[in-house]
């Protein structure tokens, strides 16, 4: 019963912490910005992107759950190892990029940007 609450936790942690930064942690860097160069407001920002936060929550432990019960039912840890190898993956792509990657492209807003003097940014971003 453990090892079953602590399969569930891990990947409920991990996605969590990728929702938070999709969702709540960016846009919240983004607005901040620039906020002037948005219609919106930060209420109805937080409001939706709270919204698509827990939805995404309620989708990552349904995953969670159906993964478990592929793992009780092969009774082989292999399923369970590879959903947590892909999450850990994608966070961990998504963290560098959007925390390293992203602080070296231009600001958006509105002026023409010379996209061919980030060739190596690109290539870069297409790697990861």
């Amino acid at each position: 019963m453990k090892k079953l609450i602590i399969n569930f936790i891990i990947p409920i942690i991990i996605m969590s912490v990728l929702l938070f930064m999709l969702f709540i942690y960016e846009p919240i860097v983004v607005f901040k910005a620039s906020n002037d160069s948005f219609w919106f407001g930060f209420d109805q920002l937080i409001n939706s992107n709270s919204l698509y936060f827990f939805y995404g929550l309620i989708i990552s432990a349904v995953i969670s759950i159906i993964v478990i019960l592929l793992n009780l039912l092969t009774k082989d840890d292999f399923i369970h190892n590879l959903f947590l190898t892909i999450t850990s993956c994608i966070f961990i792509i998504l963290y560098i990029h959007g925390n390293y990657l992203a602080k070296k492209l231009p600001v958006l807003d509105g002026s023409t940007v010379n996209w061919s003097s980030y060739k190596t940014i690109t290539i870069i971003s297409l790697i990861i």
